[in-house]
Parts: C-alpha cells; sequence; structure tokens
C-alpha cells in the first residue's frame, strides 16, 4: 500500500509548492495548483496566465476539483495508517540507557533524566521533549513561511523577466516594421542601409534577449535551490520529534536564505530611441535630401504606462486605457511623463513645442536621479530639480488668451501673488511663495 501512494504522490502536488494540493483547482488548459498558490502567482499579472504552461487564465474564481481533493485526502489518510505502532518513541541515552525525555536548551539536543541530573547538562536548563519539540516546530514553522514569501518573490521576478523577455520582441518586431516603413520612401537609394539598420535591431535584440535568458536562467537556478531547500525542511518537519530535534540547528541554517531579492537588469530592454531617433535626419546625412530633424527624441521605455508615443517619438498623448508594459526600472509610473533619450549637463537649452488643445500640460527639466517609482503624495516629495515649471502668465496667455486660465484666475487665492510657476507634482499653478514653501 505504502509503494501505491509514493508512486502518486508526484500527481498529488502542487507545481508551484510541491506540496499535497490544499484546496486544488484546475485552471482550462488542464494543469492543477493550490488555490492559495495560483492566486499569489497571479498577483502581479494583467493578463493572467497558468504557470506551467503560460496558457491564458480567464477572469474569477478558478473551479474547484472535487475530484483531485478526494483524492489528496485518501492520501493522506493511507500515509497516516501505513505509519508503523511506536514510531513516536523518543529513543534512549547511549550513556545511560535511560529514555529520552528531557532537551537541552543550551547544547540543543535530546537528554535522559541522568544527564540533566548528574551528567554534563546537570547545570543547563532542560524542558519536557514534547513540549519543546511544540515550540521549535513553530519557529521552523516561521522560517518556512519567510522561505516560501521569499520563493514567491523569485517567481514573480522569474514572471517580470518573462513578460520583459516578450515585449523586447515586441518591441523588435515593432521597430522593424517602422524602419521598414521609413526606408520604403528612400528604397531606390537607400536599400543597403536599411538591410543594415534592420540588422543592427536584430543584433540588439539577440543581445538583449540572451541578457534576459542569462537573467531568468540565475532566478531559475535561485528557484529550484529554495525549492529544494524547503522541500527538505518540510521533510525534517514530518519526522518524529527526536530525529527533528537532532537535525534542529542544521535545519534552521538551511532555512536562512542570504540570498538578496532578485533585480531587473536596468537597460534591458531595447534602445528604441537610439534606433528610431531621428532616423530620417540621420538618412538626410547622407542623402542630402530635406528631412524633418527633431531635437528631442522621447525614450518610449521611460513613458508612462498611460500614454501613447507617436511613430517617429516625438509627440505623447494619454490614453483611455492604460497598457500592459514592463515595470522597468527606467519607467515613470509617478506621473504621466516620458523622458527624452538624451539628457544634457550645461548650456542654454529652449524648445517650440505643440500643445494643441491642452488646458493642463508640462515641460521641464528632471535630474537622472529623480525618483520615478511610486504614487507621490506631494509635490514636496521631489528636489527642486525634478520639479517641472514654466511661466504661466507669458506663455499661456500670450498663446492662449483669457482661456489659459480660466478656472484658477491670475492671483493665488493665499498670499494674493501673481501666478508665475506651474508646479507638475501637483499639477496646480503656484506663487513664488507658494514655491518657496
Amino acid at each position: 500500500m505504502t509503494a501505491m501512494y509514493s508512486a502518486s504522490e508526484e500527481d498529488l502536488s502542487c507545481p508551484v509548492c510541491w506540496d499535497i494540493f490544499r484546496e486544488p483547482v484546475v485552471l482550462p488548459c488542464g494543469h492543477s495548483f493550490c488555490k492559495d498558490c495560483v492566486q499569489t502567482y497571479w498577483a502581479p499579472q494583467n493578463p493572467r496566465s497558468c504557470p506551467v504552461c503560460r496558457a491564458e487564465a480567464p477572469a474569477g474564481e478558478p473551479l474547484v476539483s472535487l475530484t483531485l481533493k478526494n483524492l489528496c485526502e485518501s492520501a493522506i489518510k493511507e500515509s497516516d495508517r501505513s505509519r508503523p505502532a511506536g514510531s513516536d518513541s523518543l529513543g534512549l541515552c547511549i550513556l545511560h540507557d535511560m529514555e529520552l525525555t528531557l532537551f537541552c536548551l543550551e547544547d540543543y539536543q535530546p537528554v535522559c533524566i541522568a544527564c540533566q541530573t548528574f551528567g554534563e547538562h546537570r547545570a543547563h536548563e532542560c524542558c519536557q521533549i514534547d513540549e519543546v519539540a511544540l515550540e521549535l516546530k513553530e519557529k521552523a514553522k516561521i522560517a518556512l513561511e519567510t522561505l516560501h514569501k521569499k520563493l514567491m518573490t523569485f517567481y514573480k521576478a522569474k514572471n517580470s523577466c518573462d513578460k520583459a523577455a516578450m515585449h523586447i520582441q515586441s518591441q523588435a518586431r515593432y521597430m522593424m516594421r517602422h524602419i521598414n516603413t521609413e526606408f520604403r520612401t528612400l528604397r531606390h537609394f537607400l536599400q543597403d542601409e536599411e538591410e543594415a539598420r534592420v540588422a543592427a535591431v536584430r543584433k540588439e535584440e539577440q543581445r538583449k534577449s540572451e541578457i534576459l535568458r542569462h537573467k531568468i536562467w540565475e532566478i531559475t537556478t535561485e528557484i529550484e535551490s529554495l525549492v529544494d531547500t524547503t522541500l527538505k525542511i518540510e521533510g525534517e518537519m514530518e519526522t518524529e520529534a527526536l530525529p527533528f530535534l537532532q537535525n534542529y540547528e542544521a535545519t534552521m541554517k538551511r532555512a536562512q536564505c542570504t540570498q538578496p531579492d532578485p533585480e531587473l537588469v536596468p537597460g534591458a530592454l531595447m534602445d528604441v530611441a537610439g534606433h528610431l531617433g531621428n532616423l530620417k535626419f540621420r538618412v538626410w546625412e547622407k542623402m542630402q535630401s530635406l528631412v524633418k530633424f527633431a531635437p528631442v527624441t522621447l525614450d518610449p521605455n521611460t513613458a508612462d504606462t498611460w500614454l501613447n508615443l507617436s511613430g517617429d517619438l516625438t509627440e505623447l498623448w494619454v490614453r483611455d486605457e492604460e497598457q500592459s508594459l514592463p515595470d522597468n526600472p527606467e519607467r515613470n509610473n509617478s506621473y504621466q511623463c516620458a523622458l527624452g533619450s538624451k539628457g544634457f549637463c550645461t548650456g542654454i537649452h529652449s524648445w517650440d513645442i505643440l500643445v494643441g488643445g491642452s488646458t493642463v500640460w508640462a515641460l521641464g527639466v528632471a535630474s537622472e536621479t529623480a525618483r520615478r517609482k511610486g504614487k507621490r503624495k506631494s509635490s514636496m516629495d521631489y528636489p527642486p530639480l525634478s520639479l517641472a515649471l514654466m511661466n504661466l502668465c507669458e506663455t499661456i496667455r500670450m498663446e492662449r488668451g483669457p482661456r489659459g486660465t480660466a478656472g484658477f484666475g491670475t492671483l493665488c487665492r493665499l498670499h494674493k501673488q501673481d501666478l508665475k510657476t506651474f508646479c507638475m507634482g501637483d499639477t496646480v499653478p503656484v506663487c513664488e511663495i507658494c514655491q518657496g514653501v
């Protein structure tokens, strides 16, 4: 009977936590998981997918598998019946041939009453072995929960890397389509140039994909190590009190995971701006024909998920629905903005921009180290260099007339001062006193 249970144990194990199913659910693709495991895996995903085959999963609660639930309960009962009688015996002391009924809290080992009374543990604090086993198992359980959380962190990081890898391929496809479109008008003159640029995109795609594949391999290796450690600790916790306590120190050392949480590789996404920025102008330098030059090329890898960028990366507008994009380190999600692909350290810079029919907009500069993640509470969360300020009284009033200041007037309600600047953090006009405070 034991052999039959062992043969089917793998079929009754969740592929996420590697334990016997708890509240098993089944996805449309046919794979089964613990309900808590699959919902934890889905937490950062949109849309949801199967942890094993990556098939898309529908929204809503997954279907409970009553058949699998009954099989798991039967297997657990069969395992309990097959356990030999007397397996809870504490064993005998090798020195005094007496039953090991105590546990030394200083040496972390089981002892008999003679060891504690007149042996080498006579001055040590000891407790009943059954009582201390429950307490130490509880500590091991806490350590195991921490290890499970670490494991889920690595699963989420791997999912983010998988998403970034898919986005790289999408970026590569988009850029190749864009490059082909641009070169269609120059086909007779620049056939060789087109092929060279497409090849450059493919080469970078391979290089960036290789970086992500290596990162995914590292995370997968760490996941396998954590899974192996988790299984060993769970195996130790399934043992009787004496073997568990004898291996307790080794078990706790094994549960201490010093590996830092995985981080996405900065710069892992495709250099879209480098390939597409000012593409026609750079071609024009070879062709000596008239093309439009854009002084600022927006970097889509920094754009908020609620923004759309034009094909030439010189225009942006707010979308009706949020995009599903990788949360790479370069991307801004603190506020709706996109950075230019090139920065500057010195000099005087100015730009002519068209704002269309927008009533609220801002153009400014930000330090390279400005915080890009996390929703802001107020404009004071950012250093002065990351606040975008513009001259309202001169620019908006001249370009838009009376409608430019509709809704807030020209004087600060608090300080009765002219509204000369605009705070991007709170998207409101402010006076010099408000800015100073």
